[in-house]
């Protein structure tokens, strides 16, 4: 499933305005309602005699995923190189059972 960029769409009467003024219109515009985003900005006339502005915003790819895919590649590198008895052992960790935690003093607020 492939996600589907954002798109605005403007509709200018062309016996009004031409390609200059609506695209000098649309980036000013767009530069105030959305400083950190970049737009690709399209005019086409219809064959109504109506000019047709499309906003198009690109796809963000987060940092967030970038790490999660690093972080599965590593994980992955790191089973392969240990044998499933190797990673047994790690995860186990000599318990030791009837030994409490040393834990830290009471304190209230």
């Amino acid at each position: 499933m492939q996600k589907q960029r954002k798109c605005i769409e403007y509709y200018y009467d062309s016996q009004k305005y031409n390609k200059q003024e609506i695209l000098e219109d649309l980036t000013l515009e767009t530069k105030e309602q959305f400083p950190k985003q970049e737009a690709e900005i399209s005019i086409c006339l219809n064959p109504f005699g109506v000019y047709v502005a499309t906003l198009i915003f690109p796809e963000k790819q987060g940092k967030r995923k970038i790490k999660q895919r690093e972080k599965r590649k590593n994980e992955k590198e790191i089973k392969s190189s240990l044998s499933y008895y190797e990673m047994k052992q790690k995860t186990k960790q000599k318990a030791q059972y009837g030994v409490y935690k040393n834990g830290g003093t009471f304190k209230p607020f």
